[in-house]
């Protein structure tokens, strides 16, 4: 399947996310806030445990949270296509995983249930060296298996997943 041929979900998400009350100020207890447009060191202990688990999908052992490392043009050879199909609200994100067919165990599936975990999506992007700018809370929308290649050029199913940014 296409990447490009979730055109018409998409359209409907989009119909529906215009029609729905969204309370994005609901923090998980205790944890710290992320805007979105902020900038975060390092140092702050939740994005420097995210880092420290070097996956792009990591899941926070302390608090209700899921953190997704977001770059449009991964590395030739990464296996990772993540792109905004409308600006800045619907994002195509790459599922993790390097070789292989992807499959929904992991991170992979930490996505597709955060909503039913109890689990926030937050986006991060790495604007320079140790900082990271948070693009905001997102929802899954839904998920397609697509065949691509590996890291090592071999033929593989991926998980691309739909993701809506919540106003």
């Amino acid at each position: 399947m296409d990447k490009c041929s979730c055109d018409e979900h998409v359209k409907n998400y989009l119909f529906v996310f215009e029609k729905t009350v969204i309370t994005p100020h609901l923090k998980p207890t205790g944890a710290h806030m992320f805007r979105t447009g902020s900038r975060y060191d390092r140092n702050n202990h939740l994005i420097r445990e995210a880092i420290d688990n070097r996956k792009r999908i990591s899941i926070c052992s302390d608090f209700p949270i899921i953190f997704l490392f977001f770059k449009c043009r991964w590395p030739v050879g990464m296996g990772y296509v993540d792109k905004w199909l409308y600006p800045k609200e619907v994002l195509q994100f790459t599922g993790e995983g390097h070789s292989g067919d992807m499959d929904l165990s992991n991170g992979n599936k930490a996505i597709q249930n955060h909503r039913h975990d109890g689990r926030k999506l937050y986006l991060f992007e790495m604007v320079s060296n140790g900082k990271y700018e948070c693009l905001g809370r997102f929802e899954y929308i839904k998920h397609e298996i697509i065949e691509s290649e590996d890291i090592q050029n071999g033929n593989r199913y991926e998980i691309v997943f739909l993701l809506g940014k919540l106003m």
